[in-house]
């Protein structure tokens, strides 16, 4: 994006996604770290700090708010909920960023807003999708990543 410097990417699939699956601590270490490296790595260090924040938060609220640990079922309305209310987080937070930390001034922020928006939809969608399909078969798959991650205790 010209008016700011920052960029679009799919990385919030994946966020999204393991906040799903593991829920609002893997998805905040995972979402908050793993998106602050691609900044450093794709050149975007400027954002990194506010990435480490935005997509750490994100990561928690869809986990949070998805509750996957007792949530074992394909897809749900919580899931759902969760990632709009996770995924709002992005085009608030670089827009907050971006006008008043970084001191773009409002009227460039908000020309990134759609495309954050855009970005925070599509990757709703896509780990919605991802989620019906795989949930059920990784948790039924893989039961002692998915009791770990929970410390569920087992008879």
């Amino acid at each position: 994006m010209p008016a700011t410097g920052g960029y679009i990417n799919i990385g919030d699939v994946l966020v999204m996604f393991t906040a799903l699956i593991f829920g609002p601590i893997v998805g905040s270490i995972s979402g908050g770290i793993g998106s602050m490296l691609a900044d450093i790595l794709s050149g975007y260090i400027i954002y990194a700090p506010a990435t480490l924040i935005i997509k750490g938060i994100e990561g928690f609220l869809v986990g949070y708010l998805s509750n996957p640990k007792k949530n074992n079922v394909r897809i749900s309305i919580h899931d759902i909920l969760a990632v709009i209310i996770g995924g709002l987080l992005i085009p608030l937070g670089y827009f907050i960023f971006e006008a008043f930390i970084l001191g773009f001034g409002i009227p460039s922020a908000l020309i990134e807003v759609p495309g954050n928006v855009f970005q925070f939809i599509v990757a709703a969608i896509i780990s919605i999708l991802i989620i019906a399909a795989s949930r059920k078969n990784i948790i039924d798959g893989f039961p002692q990543v998915f009791d770990k991650v929970f410390q569920v205790e087992t008879s």
